[in-house]
């Protein structure tokens, strides 16, 4: 099924998880997290970037691409 990246639906997914990218970004500025905190949220964006991708990359490149 195609994303159509030109419809309202699709900006407001991709304007909100840039926003989530833009404020996980930010807590891993934090010195304080664990080694486990750090690495769930650079997998929290990873999957955000993934989402964002979906509409231009092949299934298999996102599943195999690195995140953060």
């Amino acid at each position: 099924m195609k994303v159509d990246v030109y419809s309202s639906t699709w900006a407001n997914i991709a304007e909100w998880a840039s926003s989530e990218i833009d404020a996980k970004h930010e807590l891993l500025e934090m010195a304080r997290l664990s080694h486990e905190d750090t690495q769930f949220i650079r997998g929290e964006i990873g999957s955000l970037k993934a989402l964002l991708a979906m509409p231009t990359d092949s299934p298999l490149h996102i599943a195999s691409g690195s995140y953060e």
